[in-house]
């Protein structure tokens, strides 16, 4: 199963004295779009190497070349949205292992932990509507991967030096709480998706729904649609475990033995508009938008930069601007 595509939504802030400055106009006329700007070629030249306790991890936080992306550039400014989008390239490492060939099993590259990372290049959007103290970030997950802390310490670290003293860059959760809420209350649940990431060892613990069968690595999604959308119980279930109640150990727990899931998505629909919201990790109340059946995908199956952009606008005006009509 290719891997969703999933966008999670994020405001920008920059405070003095926690008072937030207008985004359009901060110190000596620059904008902070073009101060980000600033930021995306500071880490792409030296990248960020984030600490926890004060030790060095073994992440890493950049752009990545126009090479890595097939001679795109890596960050682009639309001034006519007052926007920047583009990638950054987020890195792990510490592992010993090797990359085999799936139909040989021969071995055809070993890494070394002291010399290479693994990488996986995040997009993002952001823009700052007219006089506004707010700009609106959005970045994509991949699966439970995803650059929110390190991305804010960079932007804390970069930039202290090209503001005034006191300054401060932030980087808030902005759950799309307010735009599921409404679609929630006044819209209908469309479809439910549970997703459990191991299946039965054999068919016939599967077809027994023998819940202490052993497990293996695989995938298992429970597809639910109802004639005329689900009822409103079901619409408060979905808000309680996208918000992050009903959870154990990072995961959804219906408070039967063995009876959880991994992911959960939702789909929902208001005034003709459908979002499906797609929830990892339970514990966290962070929820993606889950768009990959919105964005256009190129030959090597990975989503365009141009759908990409479409449906962030999209995103960001929504959040903004959906008002329910009977509201």
């Amino acid at each position: 199963m290719a891997d969703k595509i999933l966008l999670s939504t994020y405001v920008i802030t920059v405070e003095e004295k926690k008072v937030p400055l207008n985004l359009d106009k901060l110190y000596e006329d620059e904008n902070f779009i073009e101060l980000f700007e600033s930021f995306s070629m500071n880490i792409m030249k030296d990248p960020f190497i984030p600490k926890s306790k004060g030790i060095f991890t073994d992440k890493s936080l950049t752009v990545p070349s126009a090479e890595i992306l097939n001679n795109r550039l890596p960050f682009n400014i639309d001034a006519s949205n007052n926007a920047i989008y583009g990638y950054f390239q987020a890195g792990t490492g510490g592992d010993n292992f090797d990359i085999m060939n799936n139909s040989t099993n021969v071995r055809e590259f070993s890494v070394n932990s002291n010399k290479h990372i693994s990488t996986k290049n995040v997009f993002y959007y952001l823009q700052v509507p007219p006089n506004s103290t707010e700009g609106f970030l959005v970045l994509q997950k991949i699966k439970n991967f995803g650059i929110k802390t390190d991305l804010n310490n960079a932007l804390q670290i970069r930039l202290k030096d090209k503001l005034p003293k006191g300054v401060l860059v932030k980087l808030h959760n902005r759950v799309p709480y307010d735009l599921y809420k409404e679609m929630i209350q006044y819209g209908t649940l469309k479809k439910v998706e549970f997703i459990k990431n191991t299946v039965p060892a054999n068919m016939k613990d599967f077809i027994a729904n023998n819940q202490h069968a052993r497990r293996v690595k695989g995938t298992m999604t429970h597809t639910m649609k109802m004639r005329g959308g689900f009822t409103s119980e079901w619409l408060k279930d979905a808000a309680d475990i996208l918000r992050g109640n009903n959870t154990k150990n990072h995961r959804i727990d219906f408070d039967e033995e063995n009876a959880y899931f991994d992911e959960a998505t939702f789909e929902i629909e208001l005034d003709g508009k459908k979002k499906t919201f797609h929830t990892i990790n339970k514990n966290k109340i962070q929820p993606s938008v889950d768009v990959t059946g919105d964005v256009e995908f190129d030959k090597n199956k990975q989503p365009t930069i141009e759908s990409l952009i479409k449906v962030s606008q999209e995103l960001i005006q929504d959040i903004i601007n959906l008002k329910p009509k009977n509201v």
